[in-house]
This record gives structure tokens, sequence and C-alpha cells, in this order.
């Protein structure tokens, strides 16, 4: 009586095997591609900003024209002895125009400066500009930028709008749309950097 031997595959039988059978799921459609992890960017939260009378302090001063940094027709241009604020807003409460609110920062939730007027706010001098111009931007990085009102500079042709709190600037106005974006530059770098606006201030 002949005894029978179990078949065991050697290494490269197993080899041979796997492969075989990977070559066919391929041909026959059986091939489930790896997911790849893609980061989810939030639509920017556009936000317009409504200061409240209640302030970290309060000085007495003067408006002098609209504000270059916020386009509203409540938003102000504003100094107190040899401090100039940008943007000053006239808080909704306040229908008698005898006060402005500056320096607020509602990335932070800093409520800023009540500035008592001495003379009438100038009404005419309200600047507008376009309306998707935000005061300040939140980055998707963390970042908060606020708008610059002085002389910049330009890089590729176009004026460094905002400087933001991590050292480095934004370029121009933000492209608009569901997601907004911010030619970032790094402090002490040439390369300009696409990144998402987590929330504008108008």
């Amino acid at each position: 009586m002949i005894q029978g031997k179990r078949w065991l595959p050697s290494g490269k039988a197993l080899v041979v095997l796997c492969l075989a059978l990977l070559l066919g799921a391929l041909s026959f459609g059986g091939y489930v591609p790896l997911a790849r992890a893609v980061a989810r960017v939030e639509p920017t939260r556009v936000t317009y900003f409504y200061p409240s009378s209640t302030a970290q302090a309060t000085v007495s001063g003067y408006c002098w024209i609209g504000s270059l940094a916020a386009s509203r027709s409540d938003a102000w241009r504003c100094a107190t002895g040899n401090i100039i604020y940008d943007p000053c807003f006239e808080p909704v409460a306040s229908k008698s125009g005898s006060l402005v609110i500056c320096n607020p920062n509602p990335a932070t939730g800093q409520k800023g400066i009540r500035v008592n007027l001495n003379q009438p706010l100038p009404r005419a001098e309200a600047f507008k500009g376009p309306d998707t111009q935000a005061w300040m931007l939140v980055l998707a990085n963390g970042s908060f930028c606020s708008f610059l009102t002085g002389a910049t500079g330009l890089v590729n042709n176009q004026r460094i709008d905002y400087g933001c709190s991590d050292g480095s600037v934004v370029i121009g106005l933000p492209k608009t749309g569901k997601v907004w974006m911010a030619k970032d530059q790094a402090s002490g770098s040439n390369t300009l950097k696409d990144v998402p606006v987590k929330e504008a201030w108008l």
C-alpha cells in the first residue's frame, strides 16, 4: 500500500501563487485603490462686524474721514492725540454720532477703545471701496491679518494689503468664492503661498 504524501508549497510557489491571484484580480476589475486622506477645507465664513458700546478704555478724539480699511459707511479713520485708529465703528445703539469704537479685534475678542467724539462725524466723507474688502482676515493656519492703511510696498505689482499676527503679509485682496484664498508671504520668504481664509470680517 502506497501511503499518500501531503504536498506543501515552497516559498517560491507561494510568491507565484500570490502574483497570479493579484493579476487575476486586476484583469477582472477586482482592484480597489487605497483611499487617500483629503484635508477638508471649510467654506469661508463672511461676517459683518457689529461693535458693542462697551470697550476696554475710554478716550476723547475725532474722526475726519471714512475708514480706509473697512468699506462701510459707518466706519471711520479717527485720532486720539497722536494716535490714528482705522477702522473705528459707530455702534448701532448710538444714533447721536457722539462715539465710535476703535481698534476692536473680533478674532481675539478684544472689544476696542471707546472714543467720545469732540467733533461731529464727517458724514460726507464716508469711504466706499470694494464690497469684498475685508478689514480683518482669519487664515486657516490660525493667524489673523489686519488691513494696512499706510504706505506698504509691492510684490509682483500687487500691494501688500494685510499684516498678520505671525509676521507674514497678504498680497492684494483675497480671491473670493466659496473658499476665499489669500496670497500669504511668510516673514523672510520670497515665496507666495495660497492659504484658505477661515473668516473674513467686513
